[in-house]
């Protein structure tokens, strides 16, 4: 008992300090922002080396899928493997992207249905990236 109480305030103190510096646990980094179908238009404001989430709607059942439509991969680039997620709204799709050079990009992602030739539904992000 006395190890431990001799200990746990050295924990507490590292926990604080931890906390402070915006150390996380988890394994997943922290994103510059999270966009939904809401977002769709908006112009996003980086810094070279942030990342950012798209969550937008899907139906896991259908054979209907978001995928990268138009995308300037100089100035950001896909991060990772689309997964998909449960919201208070429903299935999502999560995209990560990340931002790898200065400059100003549009991503398009396109939602197809297979054997579609147009797209049944279009989200759009205006980026620009600054160098830092």
């Amino acid at each position: 008992m006395k190890r431990i109480s001799s200990i746990l305030p050295w924990f507490l103190l590292a926990a604080f300090v931890l906390s402070a510096c915006g150390a996380s646990i988890s394994d997943t980094p922290p994103t510059a922002g999270s966009y939904t179908a809401d977002d769709d238009g908006a112009v996003v404001n980086l810094v070279k080396g942030d990342t950012f989430d798209v969550y937008l709607p899907m139906d896991k059942d259908a054979e209907e899928y978001w995928q990268i439509g138009t995308l300037d991969s100089e100035v950001i680039q896909p991060k990772g493997k689309p997964v998909q997620v449960q919201s208070e709204t429903g299935d999502q799709i999560q995209l990560r992207f990340k931002a790898t050079k200065a400059g100003e990009a549009g991503l398009q992602l396109i939602y197809l249905k297979e054997g579609d030739a147009e797209p049944r539904k279009t989200f759009t992000l205006f980026v620009k990236v600054a160098e830092k």
